[in-house]
C-alpha cells in the first residue's frame, strides 16, 4: 500500500463547497430533483377537504386537475379544475384586511431591508468569486 502525504498547497474550493458537494452527490436517488416537463402550480399546497390527502395533478384538454390520491378512502371522488382553486384563493386572499393602518407600510419597509441586505450580501459574495477567479486565473497563467 502506498504512503499518505498531508497537502500543504491551498485548497482551490472552499471546504464548505466541497461538503456541500459531496452531500449532494451521494444524496440517495428518491432525494434527488427531478426533471419534470409540468410543473402544476399547486403541486405539493393543496389537500383534499374529506380526507387531507395531497391533492395529485394531471393534465387534460389542456387544463390541470386536481383529484384525491386515495379515491377509495376518500368521499370526494370529483377532479377539481386549477382555475377553480386559483380563483377560491384569489377571492380569500382580496378579503384580507390590515387591522392596522400602519402595519402594511411597516412590514414593507421591512421586507425592503431585507431584501436590501441580501441583495448586499450577494453582490458582496460575488466580488469575493471574481477575485478569487482572478487569483486562480493567475496562477493558471504560470504553470
Amino acid at each position: 500500500m502506498g504512503r499518505l502525504y498531508r497537502g500543504q498547497h491551498e485548497p482551490l474550493i472552499p471546504r464548505e463547497l466541497f461538503d456541500d458537494v459531496q452531500k449532494a452527490i451521494t444524496r440517495p436517488l428518491s432525494q434527488s430533483p427531478r426533471y419534470r416537463h409540468h410543473h402544476p402550480l399547486f403541486k405539493g399546497l393543496i389537500r383534499c377537504a374529506a380526507c387531507s390527502g395531497l391533492l395529485v395533478w394531471e393534465t387534460k384538454k389542456g387544463h390541470w386537475y386536481g383529484k384525491c390520491p386515495k379515491p377509495r378512502n376518500c368521499s370526494r371522488k370529483q377532479y377539481v379544475r386549477e382555475e377553480r382553486i386559483r380563483d377560491q384563493l384569489i377571492l380569500h386572499i382580496q378579503a384580507l384586511r390590515s387591522p392596522a393602518p400602519n402595519l402594511v407600510a411597516w412590514l414593507r419597509a421591512g421586507l425592503m431591508a431585507s431584501i436590501e441586505l441580501e441583495l448586499a450580501a450577494r453582490e458582496a459574495g460575488v466580488a469575493r468569486l471574481r477575485e478569487r477567479q482572478f487569483q486562480l486565473d493567475a496562477k493558471l497563467k504560470t504553470l
